[in-house]
């Protein structure tokens, strides 16, 4: 495939994803854009935060163990398994490769699909996760949402500890969502 070929197919699938998100309100909204009184009220429910993620990859589990703090009602720990192999990218450097999702908190368990795209000479990359809400618990028991994770250091690129900001909108399905931060 041409490159021509391949950053028009890169572009479509873009604006396909932007707008498969868009119909399903998971679209990023910086935190001064959505305030619920802002909403539709189908949206009235969702709710943001940001945090910081720390990361230790295990290479046996094929899973990078975190803990994520200053999210608020998000705070808790991570489980990013490796569910695919690695595929190429235009820039040898990076790959990309999917991801099961866990995030556990004091709350419940929220649990996803993402897809990553890794620098292997750096250990910088992001990710977005979409969360399905047939398979949260607690107070995310039928909640939908994204989580954005973007690494910005590594100690070390094949274990970390890998150091990112995470930015997350859950939408919640019950009326006991959680206090603001």
């Amino acid at each position: 495939m041409d490159r021509i070929t391949l950053a028009l197919v890169t572009v479509g699938l873009i604006v396909l994803d932007h707008t498969a998100l868009a119909q399903r309100n998971l679209v990023y909204m910086p935190p001064e854009q959505s305030k619920s009184d802002d909403m539709r009220p189908e949206e009235s429910k969702c709710r943001h935060t940001e945090g910081n993620l720390v990361e230790v990859y295990d290479p046996e589990k094929h899973t990078a163990f975190g803990k994520l703090r200053n999210a608020g009602w998000l705070d808790g720990t991570t489980a990013f398994t490796d569910s695919s192999g690695p595929f190429p990218t235009a820039d040898l450097n990076k790959l990309s490769f999917s991801s099961a999702v866990t995030l556990t908190t004091a709350h419940g368990q929220l649990k996803g699909k993402g897809l990553v795209i890794f620098d292997v000479m750096t250990g910088i990359g992001t990710s977005v996760t979409e969360f399905d809400g047939s398979t949260n618990t607690g107070i995310f028991a039928g909640a939908t949402g994204v989580l954005f994770v973007n690494t910005f250091r590594s100690d070390t690129v094949a274990k970390g500890p890998y150091y990112s900001a995470i930015y997350a909108r859950i939408c919640f399905a019950r009326a006991n969502e959680p206090a603001e931060r």
